[in-house]
């Protein structure tokens, strides 16, 4: 479930500003450390304000990602990105390992618990 059910697969979550998800990306001609503004197991999403020069959709990309409480836990992972719209960049994982989408299953459901149960109703209703 996520707010757009007839193209996302997975629950996909804004991190909380307590519980950020620092994202190391690596591509062909970039590096950058920035901050994912949605996830799920399915991918990652962050701003990047100024831009990759050289950045092409269907780019395989490595990150490194840290997951923060309850894991604490950081991987690395392929991903392609699949779109990019003015500063937004989706990047869909490549061959995520069981126990990387378990560090990103937990810190999902943690921040749901975290939230209100109006929340949780209008976020399944895909209403925020």
């Amino acid at each position: 479930m996520t707010s757009n059910s007839n193209q996302r697969k997975y629950i996909r979550i804004q991190p909380s500003s307590e519980y950020p998800i620092p994202i190391h990306i690596n591509g062909t001609n970039f590096f950058d450390i920035l901050v994912a503004v949605d996830i799920s197991v399915g991918g990652v999403g962050i701003i990047v304000p100024h831009l990759f020069d050289g950045c092409q959709i269907n780019e395989l990309v490595t990150l490194v990602i840290t997951i923060p409480y309850p894991t604490k836990k950081s991987f690395i992972v392929k991903g392609i990105i699949r779109h990019v719209k003015g500063t937004r960049f989706g990047v869909q994982f490549v061959n995520l390992e069981a126990k990387h989408k378990s560090y990103i299953r937990k810190y999902i459901s943690f921040h749901l618990n975290q939230i209100s149960i109006w929340k949780k109703v209008k976020f399944l209703l895909h209403l925020i």
